[in-house]
């Protein structure tokens, strides 16, 4: 419960900036810098890609789908001789 404990103080901490008027919500931290409103929407893209992302490890982890990580080390050979000039 900790966990979620935290998740409710975090949540509390940010819904706050969400909150903000029109032309606090353009502000920049510096000249030609992205504005608190391009910011919370970063954050938000963030935090809905994580959702699914952790949605799908725990259910391909209940369907019995991913792969060992034992199994996977047995890959990492191979995948090591794969060079980044490929692309």
């Amino acid at each position: 419960m900790e966990f979620i404990d935290e998740l409710e103080r975090t949540k509390a901490r940010t819904i706050q900036y969400f909150d903000l008027a029109g032309e606090d919500l353009e502000k920049t931290y510096a000249p030609e810098k992205r504005s608190v409103r391009y910011l919370l929407n970063q954050l938000a893209d963030s935090e809905t890609v994580l959702f699914y992302r952790a949605a799908a490890v725990t259910l391909a982890r209940l369907s019995g789908a991913l792969t060992p990580p034992l199994a996977r080390s047995a890959c990492l050979p191979a995948a090591s001789t794969f060079r980044r000039s490929h692309f």
